[in-house]
């Protein structure tokens, strides 16, 4: 339990508090005296960092979910999941699945025993190796589809500069500067959506085949362990026989 909370603290949390904290950052910076003047009639930098660190977990959740939307439709269809898998190894997961369920599957279907398969290999810590690439592939889609909204959140700034401009005649200055950045930001959080997109989509190949790999070998060590369960039961039954014909015997 100790080892779960641990991870949770480690990996899901931090994915969530950190994109959320961009978001929200890039938000509050639209009515950053706003803000300021909220910031002050707390009066306790301690309560408002804790605040900071609610609402930016809130958002983070919120941007997860969004994410979802955005990065999971294609790795959730039947061709893809195959795709990123090797035919011998998808074929021996088929017979791993069908060996627990002690069932036929089809092989269109594996991907409906995903989570159940994830679930259970989670179960053992001898495959933890399989919750970093997951909170990995969690952290890149979380933190792209961030980069999605902090460009919302820019080009609101260019607009409110623009129409700040239009009753001025000369342009000042940091306003210059401000839309410069502004655009900078906004290429940068392209390319990072772009990267992040890349790389969920490498680690969701990676989990994939990890879950193939470890279950398998779960599996294999559920079936080794019942055999020596049955081959002790055996055996027990087996000595008392033995005694209860000695006693006959006797």
């Amino acid at each position: 339990m100790d080892n779960l909370l641990g991870k949770i603290t480690l990996y899901d949390f931090v994915a969530m508090i950190i994109p959320g904290l961009l978001v929200t950052l890039s938000y509050v910076s639209i009515y950053a005296k706003e803000f300021y003047h909220f910031y002050k009639d707390i009066g306790n930098s301690f309560v408002s960092g804790i605040l900071i660190l609610v609402v930016s977990y809130c958002v983070g959740w919120i941007v997860s979910e969004i994410g979802n939307i955005i990065f999971s439709n294609k790795n959730k269809s039947t061709k893809d999941v195959n795709t990123n898998i090797q035919p011998d190894l998808l074929e021996k997961y088929k017979e791993a699945l069908e060996t627990y369920l002690e069932n036929t599957v089809n092989m269109n279907d594996i991907e409906k025993y995903g989570d159940m398969a994830n679930a259970l290999i989670q179960s053992d810590s001898k495959y933890s190796r399989i919750h970093n690439y997951n909170s990995s592939k969690s952290f890149s889609k979380n933190l792209g589809s961030a980069c999605l909204f902090i460009v919302f959140a820019m080009i609101i700034h260019i607009i409110i500069c623009l129409v700040y401009l239009c009753n001025k005649i000369k342009i000042p200055y940091y306003l210059f500067v401000k839309i410069s950045a502004c655009i900078i930001l906004i290429i940068f959080c392209v390319f990072g959506y772009k990267v992040m997109k890349k790389r969920f989509q490498s680690f969701s190949s990676k989990v994939n085949i990890y879950i193939c790999t470890y279950f398998i070998d779960y599996v294999k060590h559920m079936e080794i362990e019942n055999s020596n369960e049955e081959n002790k039961c055996i055996n027990n039954v087996a000595v008392e026989i033995n005694h209860s014909n000695k006693e006959e015997r006797k």
